[in-house]
């Protein structure tokens, strides 16, 4: 492309034949694809931002690609719904062609003293979820839910106006600031007179052609079934880090397409749900793929409500809120309790539907450990009957979201209320757990996991076992303790401002993390801290520090060294267990909370 002046002029002609000019000024370069390159561009008369797409009328010579480019423009001007990338105007001087299109720049700008752990000073440009999944390797079943659902929207609406998209692929969804998706590229869609024509172009990105486009020299071209493959495909992708069929070889990857050939991963925990609704969307024969309406309707859709929005630092770091799904930890010495047998004997057999949601069986369920077990911090046979508990009940209460059964709702309802019962003749005075983790940073492709607690110490479990804790003046640093000890190796503690030179890369690291989460001081947080949360004057050393923590399908939790065990619920629903068990806190929402005794109905 010749080079670009960066104030670019349009001559107008208005309805009486008189011309006029309307400039417009080039600023930062955003991407490119095809024969297309895009600026940020200003109108100056307006000041209105726009996404430019500038193409070279050099590259358009050929009648197939000047067709290709002009369906494009005829298609997109007649889109406009929120999940679409909206076209604001068509205009062309001597040497090119300019779209411009709605301005999706997600800028998640961060300042020198508010790092990233990766320490990117900025993150300019069109962001997508190509760019999101590049700096979050994968995302949680939380956050996939999320996407795939405004996904749909846009392709629903797409297929209603008779457009197939046949390029939707990670870097054609676009994230607005405020993390909300919308299509973009109609350089391949097409626009169907009827809804029973077929198309048979062989056209799209390797790893995301659905089986009857690479086939349609053998059968009758392929229709809107080809958009719900591609979603398959970019909704595994989410999930796993890469796509389903993706090899070095695009020949081999076409083998694989035809063959229906593809696996999960039996690293990456992937719920049931998750996996139904992949598998659906991958349907070799389209006729077997699920409508956009049975999508919305599948369990994976409707078993979590899903927000309106993401924070923007979701383009980092995994939302506190995204606890279903998301990645299991990486060591799995990391677990919070000592090997528990835990079984469920529901009242009376699952349905096939509520099975979809049921928790794994006892074998998987059972948190274990590869190091040797520490010494129980609570009777086991209690802590059993508290897990079982709570396990029956949480099936019933899936169980009703399966199959909308009010009986099974009511059942685990109380449950709930039943075990968890306040028992008013004990002489133990209920008194809430009074240290927990507040917020927490899932940074552990890189780093850790980091936190705060509700003490206000700040602290990471690094990936290498070791553990640091911090108040505003002094950190304790707990090294990794030989695979020949159960227990814990003794907390050093330094000031902040003098400590050994070989601690210096994790107490940078540390402030890193302390200064990237940022805990809201809602009136919500500090009623709660005025209600549940002790008044620390000073911070008793040696610093009490999560020991160990691990991420499930269902739930985080986290062990505290301290003995309390914390577990943060999908729903945002939290348990404490402190006193040696012997108490339970239970966080409905900030407003809400109620301490138990456990004792077994």
């Amino acid at each position: 492309m010749a080079e670009l002046q960066s104030t670019i002029t349009e001559r107008c002609v208005d309805e009486e034949n008189r011309e006029s000019t309307r400039t417009y000024t080039r600023h930062r370069f955003l991407g490119k694809g095809g024969f297309a390159r895009c600026y940020e561009v200003t109108c100056d008369t307006t000041g209105a931002k726009f996404a430019g797409k500038i193409v070279e009328k050099q590259s358009l010579v050929k009648p197939k690609a000047r067709l290709k480019f002009t369906s494009e423009i005829r298609i997109h001007r007649t889109l406009q719904h929120p999940r679409v990338v909206q076209f604001k105007h068509y205009f062309e001087d001597d040497a090119n062609c300019y779209l411009l299109l709605e301005l999706c720049t997600n800028q998640v700008r961060v300042h020198h003293h508010h790092h990233h752990p990766d320490q990117q000073p900025h993150h300019d440009g069109l962001q997508s979820l190509s760019d999101l999944l590049r700096r979050r390797k994968r995302l949680s079943e939380h956050e996939v839910r999320y996407y795939i659902h405004q996904l749909i929207q846009g392709v629903a609406y797409l297929h209603s106006k008779c457009v197939i998209h046949r390029d939707l692929k990670l870097g054609n969804l676009f994230l607005t600031t405020d993390m909300q998706l919308k299509i973009g590229d109609f350089g391949l869609a097409s626009h169907l007179d009827s809804r029973d024509e077929k198309r048979r172009t062989m056209c799209g990105t390797p790893n995301y052609i659905a089986p009857e486009i690479l086939n349609g020299h053998h059968n009758n071209g392929h229709s809107f079934e080809v958009d719900i493959w591609s979603t398959g495909v970019v909704m595994y992708t989410l999930l796993v880090g890469k796509p389903p069929f993706e090899t070095k070889d695009v020949k081999h990857t076409y083998k694989l397409i035809r063959a229906n050939d593809y696996a999960f991963p039996s690293d990456v925990a992937l719920s049931a749900t998750a996996k139904s609704l992949v598998m659906d969307l991958l349907q070799k024969d389209p006729t077997r793929r699920p409508s956009l309406a049975s999508i919305l309707n599948h369990p994976f859709l409707q078993e979590q409500s899903i927000p309106s929005h993401l924070p923007d630092t979701a383009m980092f770091i995994t939302p506190s809120s995204s606890l279903p799904g998301g990645r299991h930890a990486r060591h799995h010495h990391r677990s919070p309790l000592a090997p528990l047998d835990v079984h469920l004997r529901p009242a009376k057999p699952p349905t096939a539907a509520a099975a979809i949601l049921a928790l794994p069986p006892s074998a998987s369920s059972a948190i274990t450990s590869q190091k040797q077990p520490l010494p129980p911090m609570y009777p086991v046979d209690l802590l059993d009957e508290i897990v079982e508990n709570l396990t029956a009940a949480f099936y019933y209460v899936a169980s009703a979201a399966a199959d909308d059964n009010a009986e099974n709702r009511v059942i685990g309802q109380n449950l709930l209320q039943a075990k968890l019962r306040v028992n008013m003749d004990d002489d133990d005075t209920l008194s809430p757990a009074s240290l927990w983790v507040l917020q927490y940073v899932d940074y552990t492709a890189k780093y850790g996991l980091g936190y705060v607690l509700s003490n206000q110490c700040t602290g990471v479990y690094f990936n290498d076992a070791t553990k640091i804790i911090a108040s505003s003046t002094m950190f304790g640093y707990i090294d990794r303790s030989p695979d020949d000890q159960a227990s814990e190796s003794p907390q050093q503690v330094h000031s902040l401002s003098e400590y050994p030179v070989d601690l210096t890369k994790k107490v940078t690291l540390l402030g890193h993390f302390k200064e990237f989460i940022v805990w809201e001081e809602t009136e919500e947080s500090k009623c709660l801290q005025r209600n549940l949360l002790l008044d620390l004057p000073t911070v008793p050393t040696p610093m009490i520090y999560v020991s160990k923590w691990q991420k499930t399908r269902h739930c985080m939790m986290f062990r505290l060294s301290n003995g309390t065990v914390q577990t943060n619920f999908f729903d945002t629903t939290k348990l404490l267990l402190s006193h040696g068990g012997k108490q339970i806190t239970y966080v409905k929402d900030m407003l809400q909370q109620m301490v138990h005794n456990a004792k077994a109905a």
